[in-house]
């Protein structure tokens, strides 16, 4: 399995789409209508829009070049050297590790871009999601409102490039 991120062109946005328009799990957990589609111009838009507002950038997850889910740093402050990250799956490319791998993978283009700490608020139902965090090291706390908010530490925790060289994942920057 070669894991793989690239920035989203108009190419990844239409793949993306579709797998939106078809993935009924995904579409719940996103909070998608049921009987609506995206089309590739309108995901496309809806991205751009988002990383303007947001302070954001989105990348596509690929595995072997296939399109699967898209991970994000948004709220990216580069004074205080911090962001937050996000990130969605198709449901039929779950429990595979593909997510953990385009995690370490944003991980690297945080720390590129001179980043110190990541952050995320997940349901503290979601335990497929509280693992990756909890892998990589990251700090977690139990709110209030039943989510788990996590801080990682850049500098301290996690993978480097050089351990997913020697595991054969890598990214790639375009656009």
């Amino acid at each position: 399995m070669m894991v793989t991120i690239r920035r989203i062109g108009s190419g990844e946005a239409g793949l993306l789409a579709r797998l939106l328009n078809r993935d009924g799990t995904l579409r719940r957990e996103l909070g998608f209508p049921p009987d609506t589609g995206i089309t590739p111009g309108e995901f496309e838009k809806k991205i751009r829009d988002w990383e303007t507002v947001q302070d954001s950038v989105c990348y596509c997850i690929l595995e072997n070049e296939k399109p699967v889910g898209m991970i994000s740093l948004s709220h990216i402050d580069l004074k205080r050297a911090r962001a937050r990250a996000g990130y969605w799956i198709g449901s039929r490319y779950r429990n595979r590790g593909i997510c953990s791998a385009a995690f370490r993978l944003i991980m690297d283009v945080a720390r590129g871009i001179g980043l110190a700490s990541l952050s995320a608020t997940v349901a503290a139902g979601n335990g497929a999601s509280r693992a990756i965090w909890e892998r990589e090291g990251a700090r977690g706390e139990l709110k209030a409102d039943g989510k788990m908010s996590y801080t990682l530490d850049l500098m301290r925790n996690g993978t480097s490039m050089k351990d997913e060289a020697a595991s054969g994942m890598k990214h790639h920057r375009s656009g």
